[in-house]
């Protein structure tokens, strides 16, 4: 027998000698591969008992307390040491402790274990990057990877150094508890102990309210001799039993073949956890289920309203732990979706961005309903929520883009991978990119659609048949639009050329712009005024609906009309209900919606003009200008007797409107240009 393995058999007798237990058909081993390793010498049916690490073995923070059924077999540490770090970092103590036993050696109860775990300062045997050299870690800049590398290290070493304080006064040899040795010691919890809950009886900490919260609530972890040299492959095929009078017994499920690998199971990990914790991450597999490539996204709402309703809904549920209630992992698999573009991205990932870009009246939509769940929607673009799931789009397409930038960016200064650490942490870094990539791409390509079509524009660019993604599938202008400033414009150039003419003069005088005006330049600083006066004209259009002077609305676009009705509900509006009582869709109209005159001179009332003091007196001049347009009174004869405050509830519903229903998004110019812009989203579809 070579000498590892005369240790091996060591380990075997002295866990049998204080009840832990292992199958005489499982055998440990050193793999090339896996290091310290269970092998099965004959066939194991399922079922089968592999091993049982007892009370009397196992090592944690409720040794170093002595708790009942947990001795400490060594000398005890000071009791301000332990009552200080008792109540809140239970997980302080048995690192501690474990590096006492480490520095007894041969007196310890635990040397047969301990001296077979990979040692202090042998980094190769510690694979994980917290303990990796500084030019191994730099191949992780970028990834997910590389911030809770930097948070544990910083974390460790603010424990170490309040903990270590606390020993000064009263332990002799106090500056033996290096921080080397807390690292250590902390590495060797993370990557080899197991869950206090899972691992404890609930029956052994009945009588103590403390301990029986800190194994509740996984405060503290414990390491479990002979039963923790169990690797992980991914799959399940482990069962975990705990009972005060035995411990803690792992079987198999699924029978294991003569000469396999036994293998035990961490947990549903990504590919992430895995090397952050353990120092390896899995092959590829061509089987969905086995691909733990995944990308955290965290994202959370900051405003008040937002985070609320997030909080309320109940299709998805929200993790109790806080630190993970708003982050998300994107997959390579596909999950179960309702449209293909979302299909990489967890369910509640979608839930939250929309409470954080629904508008009052999208949050009102969503209140209506908490079990709803956009995830799993087909025809989320015709649920009033089209707006806020373009912006959804938008922002998960830039947060992907700066993802793989950061990582390309980071990759570029790294060099040639030389030592395994660095080829170990390139393959992680490719996997990570090809993660963000496939989820990138479609939902790319459907934004594209949205930034780039328009029915309302006469360019060849804006048709939504000449778009090299446009498919039936994603043919989202049956559900609505987005409309630019220079689309809208272009509208009112074809179906009411005079009127566009007289407005487009008054525009160029106002801003001193020679015609034709460059739409890109007054986007610039503009964008909300001429929004504003954009919808005015419309409305005006709209109230001399059915009218043989405004054909162009109604033939081209009398969708428009039903929209702005539907802007003017008391459930969607801030106007008083009342107003809105005659607002009418006259079903037998040939050309579909309609608003009645008095309706919109009556129910148009909101108080105040939404938009900055700076644009106030360009708006009113504009629209008092555009209000006495004779080319405008030829298509409403009854707009030269409106009031003056008549004029004022168009003029700051229309505000209204360009408030609530535009986004934020790049759109592509006539000139092929695309800029940063408000656009207006117009809904057809309304489930």
């Amino acid at each position: 027998m070579s000498a590892k393995g005369s240790l091996f058999e060591e380990l075997t007798q002295w866990g049998i000698g204080h009840n832990s237990y292992l199958n005489p058909n499982v055998e440990i081993y050193e793999d090339p591969i896996t290091g310290l390793s269970f092998k099965a010498l004959k066939d194991l049916p399922p079922e089968t008992k592999i091993s049982t690490c007892s009370y009397e073995t196992s090592l944690s923070y409720l040794n170093a307390v002595e708790f009942p059924g947990f001795l400490r077999h060594s000398p005890p540490f000071p009791p301000g040491f332990l009552s200080l770090l008792c109540k809140d970092d239970p997980n302080i103590i048995g690192f501690f402790f474990l590096i006492q036993q480490y520095l007894m050696r041969e007196k310890s109860f635990w040397w047969p274990y301990i001296r077979l775990l990979p040692q202090p300062g042998n980094t190769k045997d510690l694979p994980v990057p917290c303990m990796w050299p500084e030019e191994d870690v730099k191949f992780l800049e970028g990834t997910n990877a590389e911030p809770p590398i930097r948070k544990r290290n910083k974390m460790w070493k603010a424990e170490w150094e309040g903990a270590v304080s606390l020993l000064r006064a009263n332990v002799k040899d106090w500056e033996d508890y290096t921080y080397k040795l807390y690292q250590w010691a902390a590495t060797i919890f993370g990557s080899r102990s197991f869950r206090a809950s899972l691992t404890i009886a609930e029956q052994m900490v009945d009588n103590d309210p403390l301990i029986q919260m800190h194994v509740r609530k996984d405060h503290f972890s414990v390491l479990l001799p002979i039963l923790d040299i169990g690797n992980h492959n991914g799959v399940n095929n482990a069962d975990w039993h705990p009972t005060k009078e035995v411990g803690l017994s792992f079987s198999n499920r699924a029978q294991i073949g003569e000469g396999d690998q036994v293998y035990n199971f961490y947990g549903d990990k990504s590919n992430s956890e895995l090397l952050v914790a353990y120092g390896f991450i899995l092959p590829k597999s061509s089987n969905a289920e086995m691909d733990k490539d995944s990308i955290n996204l965290r994202i959370r709402p900051t405003q008040p309203a937002s985070l609320a309703l997030r909080r309320r809904q109940n299709c998805h549920v929200i993790p109790s732990n806080v630190e993970e209630e708003f982050m998300y992992a994107v997959q390579r698999r596909a999950g179960q979706t309702g449209l293909p573009e979302f299909a990489l991205l967890p369910h509640g990932l979608l839930d939250t961005i929309l409470c954080l870009f629904a508008n009052s009246r999208e949050r009102e939509v969503l209140s209506s309903d908490l079990s709803y769940c956009p995830g799993k929607d087909p025809g989320l673009y015709q649920r009033s929520l089209m707006r806020s799931a373009v912006q959804m789009l938008n922002l998960l397409s830039q947060k992907l883009r700066l993802d793989i930038a950061r990582i390309k960016q980071a990759a570029a200064f790294s060099e040639n991978p030389q030592a395994n650490n660095q080829r170990l942490a390139v393959e992680y870094r490719d996997r990570q990119l090809a993660v963000l990539e496939a989820a990138l791409r479609p939902i790319s390509e459907r934004l594209q659609i949205f930034q780039s079509t328009s029915s309302f524009c006469a360019h060849p660019q804006h048709a939504i048949i000449n778009h090299p993604n446009f498919t039936s599938s994603n043919h989202s202008l049956n559900d609505g639009e987005l409309l630019s400033l220079e689309c809208a414009f272009n509208w009112l150039h074809i179906h009411y050329s005079e009127l566009f003419t007289s407005i487009i003069s008054l525009i160029s005088e106002d801003q001193g712009e020679p015609l034709p005006l460059d739409w890109g330049i007054l986007i610039e600083d503009w964008n909300r005024t001429y929004w504003i006066v954009w919808i005015f004209t419309i409305m005006v259009i709209a109230e001399g609906n059915g009218r043989s002077a405004s054909p162009g609305l109604q033939s081209s676009h009398a969708y428009v009309i039903s929209w702005l009705a539907s802007m003017m509900q008391p459930k969607y509006c801030i106007l008083p209900t009342f107003l809105f009582e005659r607002v009418i869709m006259l079903g037998n109209s040939p050309h579909g919606y309609s608003i009645d005159d008095s309706v919109v001179r009556n129910s148009i009332a909101t108080s105040e003009l939404m938009a900055d003091q700076s644009e106030h007196e360009t708006i009113n001049n504009m629209l008092h200008a555009i209000s006495h347009l004779p080319q405008l009174h030829a298509i409403n004869p009854n707009i030269a007797s409106s009031r003056t405050a008549n004029l004022e509830k168009y003029r700051n519903f229309a505000s209204y409107l360009v408030h609530e229903e535009t986004l934020p998004l790049q759109y592509t110019m006539h000139n092929g240009q695309a800029l940063e812009q408000l656009v207006l989203c117009i809904q057809k579809k309304d489930k």
